[in-house]
């Protein structure tokens, strides 16, 4: 593959949201994860930003399930997590709703979308990001 030609398949990173994430790690003090996301992608620009631990569910490109459902519940309902949260990046294919329960994305036998949507309060949805509170957490105020 030429050099000039490696990169192209690498869907654009959103832009960080310094006072969302700032809600985030504020609101997940003592959380395991600040958030779950649907890729590794996502879950870099947040990490970096943050310095936080972010769960990526899809790995690299938000296709290979990375945990078990049985695992992703668990984290859910035991307070390790409160947050699912996702770049709303335009012309890609990677962005999804947490209400979307279909599995064309997140592994043909996973469950994962239909156990975030089972959680998921839709909190904030800006030019970049959607974040969701999950198991009744809150959403941050100045949203």
């Amino acid at each position: 593959m030429p050099k000039d030609k490696i990169f192209t398949q690498i869907p654009p990173v959103a832009k960080p949201d310094r006072k969302l994430f700032n809600d985030l790690v504020r609101l997940s003090v003592s959380k395991k994860w600040i958030a779950i996301t649907e890729n590794s992608f996502d879950a870099s620009v947040i990490e970096l930003s943050t310095g936080r631990s972010v769960m990526s569910l899809g790995g690299f490109d938000g296709r290979k399930s990375l945990i078990s459902d049985k695992k992703l519940q668990s984290y859910i309902e035991s307070g390790q997590v409160a947050y699912y949260l996702t770049s709303t990046r335009a012309n890609t294919n990677l962005y999804r709703s947490p209400y979307d329960t279909s599995k064309d994305l997140i592994g043909k036998d996973s469950d994962t979308p239909s156990i975030i949507a089972k959680y998921a309060n839709r909190c904030v949805v800006n030019s970049e990001w959607s974040l969701y509170a999950l198991d009744g957490n809150p959403c941050p105020k100045e949203y």
